[in-house]
């Protein structure tokens, strides 16, 4: 494969008798592996001369279309791989408390999988009917960090960090963050906005149920400003600043009505 430089980046450049005989596999329902590893190119290679020549990627399944299954009319008597295969899959569920004698033998009139109608039950539920069992125990001596003392140099670390906070930790810098934003991001102010939210569901003004936002009636700084709010515990507990007769519920758009001299976001 030739190279030549383009401004500043080295740009492949396919031979013509390399891009007609991947068109040529690929439509022969070769597998782009295969033609990937026979041409010796790469895989972002291939996708872009499909691209370039206007040829559409096969489907999942389309490539193996009438082939025959390499396991079709094996059974355990005849084929070493299925043999195994199976004896293997007897062990695991014998170990995990799960196998019935003759349960992987086809019934009539018994689908395999879950039954019609019935959900495939999540993960979760698997796991905790395995708990229920005994099946999967992580507790005591089961569990892998049973009997392992903590390090000593990490508990001290971790009681100089609660030590390192405010003016005592070393990237202080003075309280710079504004007061307003932290009040907008303490726990408090979420509980009244989840509240307004709760009991107008949509926008006042418009009656639209997107991108909504709580707005308060008589400004949030007017408030600040009126009761002398300067540190963030006073802020905390200034009781018309979470009233909730304060609050209304209002869209972006008409938010921004109200805000005209403020970008709302």
């Amino acid at each position: 494969m030739k190279t030549f430089k383009n401004g500043c980046a080295l740009v492949p450049f396919m031979d013509k008798l390399i891009e007609k005989k991947v068109i040529e596999s690929y439509l022969k329902k070769k597998s782009p592996s295969k033609i990937v590893k026979e041409l010796g190119i790469g895989k972002t290679t291939f996708y872009r001369i499909l691209k370039r020549n206007g040829i559409k990627s096969f489907q999942n399944g389309e490539l193996n279309k009438g082939q025959t299954a390499w396991n079709k009319g094996l059974t355990k008597e005849t084929d070493e791989r299925i043999r195994k295969g199976i004896i293997k899959g007897v062990k695991t569920r014998k170990e995990r408390g799960s196998y019935k004698s003759n349960s992987g033998s086809f019934k009539k009139g018994h689908g395999g999988g879950f039954p019609k109608g019935r959900k495939n039950p999540k993960l979760s539920q698997v796991r905790k009917e395995m708990f229920k069992k005994g099946i999967l125990n992580h507790t005591g001596k089961n569990n892998h960090m049973y009997g392992k003392k903590a390090n000593i140099k990490q508990l001290e670390s971790l009681k100089l960090g609660r030590l390192r906070t405010g003016d005592k930790n070393n990237l202080w810098k003075g309280g710079v963050s504004p007061l307003h934003k932290r009040v907008r991001s303490s726990a408090r102010y979420k509980k009244w906005r989840k509240e307004i939210l709760k009991r107008d569901k949509i926008c006042i003004d418009c009656n639209s149920n997107k991108n909504l936002r709580a707005h308060h009636i008589i400004p949030f700084y007017e408030i600040m400003f009126k009761h002398r709010v300067t540190t963030y515990g006073r802020a905390l507990k200034c009781k018309q600043l979470w009233d909730l007769n304060n609050g209304e519920l209002l869209c972006k758009q008409c938010h921004q009505k109200h805000h005209p001299d403020l970008k709302v976001y």
